[in-house]
């Protein structure tokens, strides 16, 4: 966003408003024009008294400038797709300085994220028609690359950090679907994303390590349901069987949580059971 301002580099300029996105440009065009400058006053609060002085003591310099900003700089509309996530940013990034054209591949250390994707564009060696291709190509990619997400919002439901330090364990010990040492475990549905762009890991890899999180975070819930419960095997009368599978049928319950009702029921009223030995002890009487 452009901004009014009165300084040294404005009035070199006769400019009435500069932008970010312009300073960075002239760095780096200064730069490639012969400029020395000290790293550490990019975006800093000297950067524009520092480009101001070069330019003044460089004779035609600011004619020069104002040619080449027209020639270099795209529109901004063009722009208006690039968000300042973090993912999309450094996906964008990568893409751009796999090309022949681009010569910003170490930038300076304040030049992050958007801004560093814009600077990118901005410098790249090519003429405006060419520039504007390229920025349709890359959002093409882009939307191409994102286009098979949604099957990994699995990850961002319920218990999402667990779910994911499960993925970063698998990929970590599968070899071949990137296993790279974490700096730290990967605990978001972001994060992981950024760690299949990072390492460049297939969709096919990807769904296969989202197949493998999903059956072994269902073993793990089937073992936590299992907490406090012991398998017993009983033998029952086929009587006894019918009886029970009408009861889950009316019921609509499972045979295990009709028998946990009965047991429970016994438990607190004491109904039926006391009555029964009451009368089989009577029957032995007779």
């Amino acid at each position: 966003m452009a901004v009014r301002v009165n300084d040294a580099l404005s009035k070199v300029l006769r400019e009435m408003a500069h932008s970010k996105r312009f300073d960075a440009w002239l760095w780096f065009y200064l730069e490639n024009r012969g400029a020395q400058f000290d790293q550490s006053y990019f975006y800093g609060p000297g950067m524009r008294d520092l480009m101001a002085n070069y330019i003044s003591n460089t004779p035609g310099m600011g004619d020069e400038i104002k040619h080449y900003s027209g020639v270099n700089l795209l529109p901004e509309k063009m722009f208006e797709w690039i968000s300042e996530g973090e993912r999309q940013c450094q996906w964008l990034v990568s893409y751009l300085q796999k090309g022949q054209n681009c010569w910003l591949r170490f930038p300076p250390v304040r030049l992050l994220n958007r801004d560093l994707v814009i600077a990118i564009i901005d410098t790249l060696q090519v003429d405006l028609s060419l520039k504007k291709l390229a920025v349709e190509g890359m959002r093409n990619a882009w939307d191409q690359h994102v286009k098979n997400d949604g099957i990994f919002l699995w990850f961002k439901e319920e218990d999402e950090e667990s779910k994911c330090e499960l993925a970063s364990k698998w990929l970590s010990n599968n070899d071949g679907i990137g296993s790279v040492p974490q700096v730290r475990p990967i605990r978001s549905h972001q994060e992981l994303l950024m760690h299949f762009d990072q390492f460049m890991i297939s969709h096919d890899k990807r769904l296969l390590c989202l197949f493998a999180v999903k059956k072994s975070w269902s073993q793990k819930k089937y073992r936590n349901n299992l907490s406090g419960k012991k398998q017993y095997n009983f033998i029952l009368s086929d009587h006894a069987i019918n009886r029970l599978d009408k009861l889950a049928k009316k019921y609509d319950l499972k045979r295990v949580v009709v028998l946990e009702i009965l047991l429970q029921m016994e438990s607190e009223k004491n109904l039926y059971i006391a009555e029964k030995i009451k009368i089989y002890k009577g029957l032995e009487d007779l």
